[in-house]
């Protein structure tokens, strides 16, 4: 395979990882699993007639949202996982 064969095959895998994190591994938990499956459901299938653009309300929002959830300092570690000074 070429390089960007290769480098499409990987970006395609790591799109769905996120995808599958932020869809059935985060929002459950922000929404509650009752309101998650009740206004987003499982996976149906693709569907080449939905709208795959988002309002800029729902996008501020959301970054909104995560910002809280981001530490404002880390504690920088070493192989031994002591915390480094």
């Amino acid at each position: 395979m070429s390089d960007d064969e290769v480098f499409n095959i990987a970006r395609n895998y790591v799109i769905g990882l996120i995808q599958k994190i932020s869809f059935y591994d985060y929002l459950p938990h922000l929404f509650g699993q009752k309101h998650f499956y009740k206004y987003v459901g499982n996976y149906k299938g693709y569907d080449p007639k939905a709208d795959p653009t988002i309002l800029t309300e729902f996008s501020s929002t959301v970054y909104r949202i995560g910002h809280p959830y981001v530490p404002h300092t880390y504690k920088a570690v070493n192989n031994n996982n002591s915390t480094v000074e």
